[in-house]
């Protein structure tokens, strides 16, 4: 490792996400990579290099899984010496990070042919992980560990600007033959009106009527048009002295009207988005509602959420049967896909942009089967499948203990020709099976895993390996 890497007297550059709130100081010199495996951004002076000095930062949403400070340091811990290959010199601190109370974690462990340092520090706020992370070969470790504090110094939590990820549900209403997703982390307020059927949710921690998503049904006569409807809309819009531009949309697969509009309507003053068609003697409207007593309120963080629930909006036959399974939507690399009912979801844990995974605790006897999602932005980087299929190869054979590759073949991802491995590796004293399936296409290397007990692999993969293949791009 060239000892040109050693900073003496740093300059800093300031890195700011408004996506994910965070703000970081890193080396001038030093090479950013956003959004890579489960980091919000990752910085070195040699990004291809295994083995150079890496500073990165990750942000985990609790909310679906919250837990304190010192839970979530003993579950880290613990995944981390399941994980990693003859970690050694643990030690575990508290400090305070971006003011908030937060633990140091110093570490090392062996990468198969390396040792690599680590120093790690994270703080919880509001249901969320900031964690950053910086490794190093232990002959230059220490020696930029200064740097690094002086990075960690700047690092600020900052309001964020957009909405990284969602979790969702299925509502199903068989009576009204619709289905709608909402987010996991809403809670229900209300069924009003049952003539009308009305569904009101809210944000679970949200005290005031500051988010409202309502779906509403209204019976109209057989001869009512989507026109007619839409006269009556507005008509109630010019009653509440709201003037609101009306635009052609789809709901549901049918013809629909969509309006987006700031003031006061029939309930709080704030901004709207209002959506709404006809079918079989019934107008369906959903409307989402940012209420805030001002003007002309900022719906940038809430719209995009809005915005893919009425993408979720379908009707459904009288012999639907509603589907237990949760929606994951990735909002930043826009992907989705569905996971089982009862996985816990883990965003930026070991390098993955999003872990689902069984609820049973990972103990030295029971390995917690998994289903993780990388994906990771190549622009810039002029490699086909057969190279990201054959460094990834290479990549397994370094990191995973005792590795032997069963099986390499072609498979699909969201539609795409990609490579499917199987094989299967020690993670402690437990032999562990993986399927992967990896894609290169629109500019990004998609990678999907499920891992099991070898023993239970078979059973386990037979009931959720399907999740796998509903990995789609989702259109924003």
């Amino acid at each position: 490792m060239s000892s040109s890497l050693s900073i003496s007297s740093p300059l800093l550059e300031d890195y700011s996400n408004d996506t994910f709130g965070v703000r970081i100081g890193y080396p001038q010199g030093w090479l950013l990579q956003e959004n890579i495996g489960g980091a919000v951004v990752a910085f070195s002076p040699a990004p291809e290099d295994t083995q150079a000095p890496t500073l990165n930062v990750v942000v985990q949403d609790l909310s679906s899984n919250p837990m304190s400070l010192d839970d979530f340091t003993s579950v880290s811990l613990y995944q981390m010496e399941q994980m990693l290959q003859e970690v050694a010199d643990v030690d575990v601190s508290a400090t305070v990070l971006a003011g908030n109370p937060g633990k140091r974690v110093q570490y090392s462990t062996r990468m198969q042919s390396f040792y690599l340092k680590f120093f790690q520090t994270y703080t919880l706020k509001d249901d969320i992980a900031y964690i950053i992370t910086f490794s190093a070969p232990p002959a230059i470790h220490d020696a930029l560990k200064g740097v690094i504090e002086q990075c960690i110094e700047k690092f600020e939590i900052t309001e964020k600007k957009g909405t990284p990820s969602l979790a969702l549900r299925e509502y199903h209403n068989k009576k009204n033959e619709f289905k709608l997703h909402h987010p996991m982390s809403w809670k229900r307020v209300g069924e009003h009106s049952p003539s009308n059927a009305v569904w009101e949710y809210i944000p679970k921690n949200q005290k005031d009527p500051m988010i409202r998503m309502i779906a509403h049904v209204d019976r109209v006569p057989s001869t009512f048009t989507l026109d007619d409807f839409t006269t009556l809309v507005m008509s109630q819009y010019t009653k509440a002295g709201t003037a609101a531009a009306i635009t052609d949309t789809h709901l549901g697969g049918h013809p629909a009207k969509r309006a987006l509009f700031s003031g006061r309507s029939l309930l709080y003053p704030g901004r709207y988005l209002h959506v709404w068609t006809i079918r079989n003697s019934r107008a369906y409207s959903v409307t989402f509602i940012h209420a805030v007593d001002a003007p002309d309120p900022d719906m940038d963080l809430y719209l995009p959420i809005f915005e893919r629930v009425v993408a979720t909006f379908g009707f459904t036959p009288a012999e639907y049967v509603k589907n237990t399974s949760r929606r994951y939507e990735n909002l930043t690399h826009k992907f989705g896909l569905n996971f089982p009912n009862g996985y816990e979801v883990q965003e930026g844990f070991m390098g993955a942009t999003v872990s689902f995974s069984t609820p049973e605790p990972q103990t030295d006897n029971n390995f917690a089967s998994n289903i993780n999602v990388v994906v990771q932005d190549m622009t810039g980087q002029n490699m086909n499948l057969d190279e990201f299929a054959d460094m990834l190869r290479q990549q397994l054979n370094m990191s995973v203990e005792d590795c032997h590759i069963l099986d390499i073949s072609d498979t699909l991802v969201a539609g795409q020709v990609g490579r499917q491995f199987t094989y299967q590796g020690k993670i402690s004293t437990l032999t562990i099976k993986f399927v992967q399936k990896v894609v290169i296409t629109q500019g990004k290397a998609v990678v999907l895993s499920f891992a099991s007990e070898r023993p239970k692999f078979e059973a386990e993969y037979k009931k959720v390996g399907h999740y796998l293949d509903t990995f789609q791009f989702i259109d924003m």
